[in-house]
């Protein structure tokens, strides 16, 4: 028994020992050692970068002996484009010089190209703009001489734009050419026929002409004939009488 009582007493002596040593260590490092490699130069803060411009951030690194390493670039709805979002080492962390933080670097908010979808059809344009991270707000609907009805003409804001996800766009949507209805022109003279259209804005096509009873200059007939839709520069043409 007496044996393992003097082992345990310098059990407990040597354990007491350690424990006194790693205090005054960590006194000596904290205390002594530290302050000395700080003030000696050989050791610097780590300075805050978060929401610093990547320039600025540079000269100050560079200030301090570190150096700035830009690891990547990332989307940031909140942060405009050019300032640091993240660190490492984070900041208040003493370091050697010569040492690198990396950062990440806002690229702002995310925007996206409006495509050109001129000459498609609505549904088919709707659906690449919603691909495309776009909300189509509404459709205008006019005539055009360049494309049918139902393509779309263009769109707001114009094709090509750098706009933020979600924008609201608007489509232009074609009817196709305007038209209104062919008026009735048999009977009346060529001249007042050729007066009517074109002031319609019609053009007037080839001339027939036939024997018949009504008067030299008369129109018999015309294509095409009245009450149809017709279009503005569409052609008409006339069978006129010759007399007997």
């Amino acid at each position: 028994m007496g044996k393992v009582a003097d082992l345990l007493r310098k059990s407990l002596i040597y354990a007491a020992v350690a424990v006194l040593f790693f205090a005054f260590g960590f006194v000596l490092f904290n205390f002594v050692i530290m302050p000395y490699m700080v003030s000696s130069g050989d050791t610097t803060k780590i300075p805050d970068l978060v929401g610093m411009e990547y320039g600025k951030a540079g000269q100050i690194c560079q200030e301090r002996g570190l150096v700035l390493s830009k690891q990547g670039e990332k989307y940031e709805e909140d942060v405009p484009p050019g300032f640091i979002i993240v660190q490492n080492p984070l900041p208040e962390l003493v370091m050697k010089k010569g040492r690198r933080i990396d950062v990440i670097v806002s690229l702002g908010q995310e925007l996206t190209s409006i495509p050109d979808i001129s000459g498609l059809e609505a549904d088919r344009a709707t659906s690449i703009l919603e691909t495309a991270g776009l909300k189509v707000l509404g459709k205008r609907h006019e005539s055009s001489e360049v494309f049918a009805e139902g393509k779309v003409m263009d769109i707001e804001p114009p094709a090509g734009s750098r706009v933020k996800n979600g924008t609201e766009v608007t489509l232009m949507i074609s009817t196709g050419p305007i038209s209104f209805v062919m008026p009735l022109l048999e009977e009346r003279t060529v001249e007042e026929a050729r007066y009517i259209i074109e002031d319609m804005g019609l053009t007037v096509g080839a001339l027939e002409y036939v024997r018949t009873d009504l008067a030299i200059g008369t129109v018999v007939d015309q294509k095409p004939p009245a009450g149809c839709r017709v279009v503005e520069g569409q052609e008409v043409e006339l069978v006129v009488s010759s007399g007997e």
